[in-house]
């Protein structure tokens, strides 16, 4: 009897197991969490950099950097979905910037480059939080530059000052929304002004058409300014055209971005940007780029370019070595003055003089 009972527990045992284990595999497979990130570090020259302390009227020099991020920014995150049946899926991403150079983080807080959760089913997804805003993820595919953090003007110019528009974007409500080959972006920032709900906000949307070797889109942009005593803020508003087309090894990429700022004071300041590029794929690994960009600056005649080379080969799926040469420089006025131009974004590096050669060799790892 004894044997027959012990018996009896082990099958229970078993078969206790058994559901058990029934039971979490349509759990496990329901719900996902995965840690992803990307380091990506090089080393720098540029030449007519200002010298620390010192004005540029005082001579230019030239400098040796080590920086994180050439082709896509440094950073580490969370993305997590939860089925929720019928179609219906939870969704959040937590993704924190970093300067690999230094070990700091690169956005200043925690979470820096994104913080949303959010509802996706077959209609699309609908978000809360820090944010892309819709000219990012719906332009810069276009860039023949990719998302580089350097050596690239679309979504803000390497002049002084420089016009651009928030690639993220605080308290956001967006939608996206993707049906066959067409993708649809739209958001909205809230301003949190007490009394001015206009204020601070920024909203923008626009759609993508990607159908085989063809991509284009148009997007709409627009920020405000914070409110002064009075009530009144500025306005800054992007109109971007953009596409691409592929064939064999080749693709060739390019777009146009109208740019206006309205500020408190009354008037406007004009600027429309051009760029073009091609990428080459050499063989699998190795990869080349060319890129121009130029903006039209309407309040001067001292308008800016940038030209841009790089070479990426690929040492496997994750690791990636790179090789960038640029220069911009800017025309000078019958006056003699000019509009300070920089290789790198406005905002990476303050711009200072008529022109500049900056050359990067990094390397890059996904995970």
């Amino acid at each position: 009897m004894k044997q027959m009972l012990a018996t009896g527990h082990r099958v229970m045992s078993m078969s206790m197991l058994c559901l058990l284990s029934t039971l979490a595999v349509p759990a496990s497979a329901q719900s996902s969490v995965t840690l992803y990130g990307l380091v990506d570090t090089n080393i720098e020259f540029s030449n007519h950099n200002a010298v620390d302390g010192k004005s540029a009227a005082s001579g230019l020099a030239n400098a040796y950097r080590m920086n994180s991020g050439g082709m896509n920014s440094s950073r580490w995150g969370i993305r997590g979905k939860e089925d929720l049946g019928g179609g219906l899926k939870s969704i959040f991403t937590l993704e924190s910037g970093i300067d690999t150079d230094t070990g700091n983080s690169s956005d200043g807080r925690l979470f820096g480059r994104l913080a949303f959760v959010g509802i996706e089913s077959r209609y699309g997804q609908l978000a809360l939080g820090r944010q892309t805003s819709s000219m990012y993820d719906l332009v810069l595919p276009h860039d023949p530059m990719g998302y580089a953090p350097q050596y690239s003007w679309v979504s803000s110019t390497g002049s002084a000052p420089s016009t651009g528009y928030k690639t993220r974007l605080d308290n956001t409500v967006k939608y996206t929304g993707v049906f066959g080959p067409v993708t649809t972006v739209a958001h909205y920032s809230l301003g949190e002004q007490v009394g001015n709900g206009n204020a601070s906000a920024a909203f923008g949307g626009g759609l993508r058409y990607d159908g085989g070797p063809a991509s284009f889109g148009v997007v709409f942009d627009q920020g405000n300014g914070a409110p002064t005593a009075s009530g009144t803020y500025s306005k800054a508003r992007d109109i971007t055209a953009s596409g691409s087309y592929s064939f064999g090894a080749f693709s060739v990429l390019g777009g146009y971005r109208w740019y206006e700022l309205i500020p408190v004071t009354g008037g406007s300041a004009r600027s429309d940007l051009w760029w073009a590029g091609v990428r080459y794929a050499v063989t699998p690994a190795l990869r080349l780029t060319g890129a121009v960009y130029y903006e039209d600056k309407k309040d001067t005649a001292s308008d800016p370019m940038l030209f841009v080379l790089q070479a990426v080969y690929s040492l496997s799926k994750r690791t990636s070595l790179y090789s960038t040469v640029g220069y911009a420089y800017a025309k000078t006025n019958n006056d003699g003055t000019f509009t300070p131009v920089g290789v790198m974004r406005a905002g990476d590096r303050t711009p200072v003089a008529s022109n500049q050669t900056g050359v990067t060799l990094g390397i890059q790892h996904r995970f």
